[in-house]
């Protein structure tokens, strides 16, 4: 839990809230709780006491803390967003700078609907729901957001190609990455209510930094259109990953 609760803060900037750890655990990584069923935000909050002790000496979050202020602990964070950053966030000042560059992508939220849409009858998953769960596990085994040519690459190390045995373009893949940043802020709301309010999932994309085409703010409006195939993949990697532990 300690390593995701970091890794989270490395992602986002900011250090998570047991509901967000609880989210972001079962979006992640499919952790449940004994019963099966989705970890809950007061099943973590020990935990999350613990880490904030462990980091900060006073249990006290470091979200208040400005980016002016963030920069003069740490070195710069990488110029290049082709840079993989595989380390392990150690200094709040560098993670919390480092993670809201990266999130910042000149890019439309893609209309999954025209896309790719094989699904396994097992599971229900997409081929996009697929390039998603490898986009979140190069997350977990890497420490950093994959760009769209370490995706590609990614994929194919795991034997997802495109046609003919190539690798997956990654201006393919690149259409998605925002709605998968999207998505991963609305699956935590979802968590916590069964239908996510778009005004509230767009706050939090814009306190996160995430950004749509030449950094215009993501709307609710974006957020709603997108809702409906948000909601079919939270039940799909549901199935799927119940279907993973049984």
């Amino acid at each position: 839990f300690y390593s995701a609760w970091l890794t989270y803060a490395h992602q986002y900037g900011q250090y998570p809230d047991a509901a967000a750890l609880a989210a972001y655990l079962f979006q992640r990584d499919g952790i449940t709780a004994a019963d099966g069923q989705p970890l809950t935000g007061e099943g973590l909050e020990a935990f999350v006491a613990v880490f904030q002790e462990r980091e900060f000496g006073d249990g006290e979050s470091q979200g208040e803390e400005t980016d002016h202020e963030a920069g003069e602990q740490a070195p710069p964070a990488p110029a290049s967003a082709e840079t993989d950053t595989r380390q392990t966030p150690a200094i709040v000042g560098a993670q919390a700078a480092e993670g809201k560059q990266g999130l910042r992508v000149n890019a439309a939220i893609a209309d999954e609907e025209t896309a790719p849409a094989e699904a396994n009858k097992a599971s229900d998953l997409t081929t996009v729901d697929r390039y998603y769960l490898a986009w979140v596990e190069h997350q977990k085994q890497r420490g950093a957001e994959p760009t769209d040519k370490q995706l590609s690459a990614y994929l194919d190390e795991k034997g997802v190609q495109g046609r003919g045995g190539k690798p997956i373009s990654p201006s393919t893949l690149r259409r998605y990455l925002l709605s998968f940043r999207a998505y991963g802020v609305w699956a935590e709301h979802r968590m916590r209510n069964e239908a996510p309010l778009a005004d509230a999932v767009a706050q939090d994309c814009a306190t996160r930094g995430i950004t749509a085409q030449y950094n215009n703010p993501i709307t609710a409006t974006d957020i709603t259109k997108q809702a409906h195939d948000f909601e079919r993949r939270w039940k799909a990697l549901t199935r799927y990953r119940a279907d993973a532990q049984s």
